[in-house]
């Protein structure tokens, strides 16, 4: 970001700047201009710590003159949408011929509850399997 950039309606949006060499992501809560730079406080999602010091706020400048700073970093993100849909859920109860078919999926594929039913090699990998009974 420029320091030409900056204005008032920047304040309340959400940016990723670079805190103790890491980006890090929050909110602007202030802007300072003076005739040499520009500076953005920035509130962050999560705290920073340096040492035994615990940092909720961040600084970033430049230099109007030469745009040199932190402020190059500096990085407005979008606003996070709400989604937009319903969740429905619903239980379809299985007949007892239903599970054993499953059950006998299963054991086939190499995998039942979680666990793998070879015993002669254990860091094999789970097969999940995936079937639909019709009626």
């Amino acid at each position: 970001m420029k320091t030409t950039e900056v204005n008032e309606s920047l304040i309340g949006k959400r940016c990723e700047c670079i805190s103790f060499g890491s980006r890090v992501t929050g909110r602007i809560i202030s802007i300072e201009e003076d005739d040499y730079c520009v500076r953005v406080n920035i509130r962050l999602d999560t705290p920073q710590r340096w040492g035994a010091d615990l940092y909720t706020e961040e600084c970033n400048w430049a230099r109007k003159c030469d745009e040199f700073g932190s402020f190059r970093y500096l990085r407005i993100l979008p606003e996070p949408k709400e989604p937009n849909y319903q969740t429905v859920g619903g239980l379809k109860p299985f007949s007892i011929d239903e599970i054993r078919c499953i059950h006998h999926l299963a054991i086939q594929a190499g995998a039942i509850f979680g666990r793998s039913v070879s015993r002669k090699n254990h860091s094999r990998p789970l097969i999940h399997t995936t079937h639909t009974l019709s009626r």
